[in-house]
């Protein structure tokens, strides 16, 4: 028979106690601890598949680096009621996880966050056994099912979270703009993915429909770079750029460009300079896109043009992302006749280079 995912619950309240072992004790083995030491002589013996907590004291914080230092650390599912709610989206910027608002109120998103929580600790298990495989249909097979079940669909649970903490806050206009805004971003990022996702498909099917005329390099880096400064507040751009015309499709050109801005201030959470430039090389021009952010490690760098591939962190770290990105890109520009090449050290930054055909003078 089947071990059910174990699930741990710490410091929680008697009543919580009752009504978590109610609504999640015949799928799951539910135990309930309270004291550190205790947690960390079961992580010694039995590594919980989900752990749950309350958000608000000291001692949750060091139990999250406690687990964090795990090889496969378990999920987590914060419970918290609605005067908490900041403390737990401080929390859960440094540790992420599920967020369920005023449980048991809700019953029925509590057992979706667990049932992802779950199926996102058996995805890292599988992904883990298939990179020492080096199985790459499986690991394409994989990249799509997480893309589709905890991209596209995370963004969605969103949505109906945050529309349902709209119904539960009559009155209360502060939590309902903060909950229509999450709903938007939220709304955008899934139509971004979808966007992507068809593009891929177009990709693979040699469908993309290239129309090339001329642009202005220098105008269109403007508008992409005006479009990025405003996600931004902590980055600043080194720019230097001429009004080169390259023969391109505008709008594709665009999307490529907007997604290596995109990533550079997205991998650089700690702000800083991105440096832009290119220069006339023959009958081409070049162009160089650098962050000083974390970089990529090296095992990764051989799979960062795979459909759907994401780096081990982002996906333990929860970070939306479709895979696609930087893929699209490189095709792109190698639909145009260029060359695209990426360097990067850990820790350090990523430096991008792509060339573009000038339109010839007569």
């Amino acid at each position: 028979m089947e071990k059910k995912p174990l699930l741990l619950a710490f410091s929680v309240n008697e009543e919580l106690e009752i009504f978590l072992g109610e609504q999640l004790s015949d799928e799951n083995d539910l135990k309930f601890v309270s004291g550190l030491r205790e947690i960390e002589m079961m992580f010694h013996e039995d590594i919980p598949d989900v752990l749950f907590i309350c958000p608000g004291t000291e001692d949750e914080k060091i139990l999250l680096e406690i687990a964090g230092e795990l090889d496969l650390p378990p999920e987590v599912v914060y419970l918290f009621n609605l005067d908490k709610k900041e403390e737990a989206i401080d929390l859960l910027k440094i540790y992420p996880g599920e967020m369920v608002t005023d449980p048991m109120k809700h019953p029925d998103w509590l057992k979706t966050a667990v049932r992802r929580a779950v199926g996102f600790r058996a995805l890292l298990r599988r992904y883990k056994v298939l990179s020492r495989e080096h199985n790459k249909s499986e690991l394409l097979r994989f990249h799509l099912s997480t893309f589709l079940n905890y991209g596209l669909r995370e963004q969605i649970t969103s949505i109906q979270g945050f529309a349902e903490l709209i119904q539960a806050s009559p009155g209360k206009e502060n939590v309902i703009d903060n909950a229509l805004r999450d709903i938007q971003e939220s709304s955008k990022a899934a139509g971004t993915m979808l966007d992507k996702l068809l593009k891929y498909l177009q990709l693979e099917s040699g469908n993309l429909g290239l129309k090339a005329a001329p642009v202005n390099l220098e105008s269109l880096l403007e508008t992409c770079l005006l479009n990025v400064q405003r996600k931004t507040e902590s980055h600043w751009f080194d720019i230097n750029v001429e009004p080169f015309s390259v023969l391109a499709d505008s709008q594709m050109l665009s999307e490529a460009l907007s997604s290596i801005l995109d990533n550079a201030v997205k991998f650089s959470p700690g702000g800083g300079v991105i440096k832009i430039f290119d220069e006339k090389v023959g009958d081409e021009v070049r162009v160089v896109i650098e962050d000083n952010g974390i970089g990529i490690p090296e095992d990764a760098m051989p799979h960062l043009f795979e459909p759907f591939f994401r780096l081990k962190r982002d996906v333990e770290a929860r970070r939306s992302g479709s895979g696609l990105s930087l893929l699209l890109a490189r095709a792109v520009i190698l639909i145009h006749g260029g060359r695209f090449e990426i360097s990067s050290k850990e820790g350090e930054g990523t430096k991008i280079e792509f060339t573009l055909p000038l339109v010839k003078e007569f």
